[in-house]
């Protein structure tokens, strides 16, 4: 049987594992708890990217770009962008 690269190390990574979570008496060791610190992070990190992407796709965000947009235009007609705002009130 010919093994390709991938499946090699595969099997070398999940040996490597089952080593490090087995103590030398065979049984699992505990969670410490910088492991457990680094799943409060991901879990952090996990919904704050939830709450940006809800942010970024509401009404607020739409009128946001609408007056961006509408900025733009502006600027690209030659009108100076510090005074643009200031007609459109």
């Amino acid at each position: 049987m010919i093994l390709n690269e991938p499946s090699v190390a595969m099997a070398a990574a999940t040996s490597s594992r089952a080593r490090a979570t087995v103590s030398s008496k065979g049984t699992p060791t505990p969670n410490t708890s910088a492991e457990n610190g680094v799943w409060w992070l991901v879990l952090g990190l996990g919904g704050g990217i939830l709450v940006l992407g809800l942010l970024s796709t509401g009404r607020w965000a739409r009128d946001t770009a609408g007056r961006a947009a509408a900025l733009f235009e502006d600027v690209d007609r030659g009108a100076d962008p510090r005074t643009a705002s200031l007609r459109r009130r």
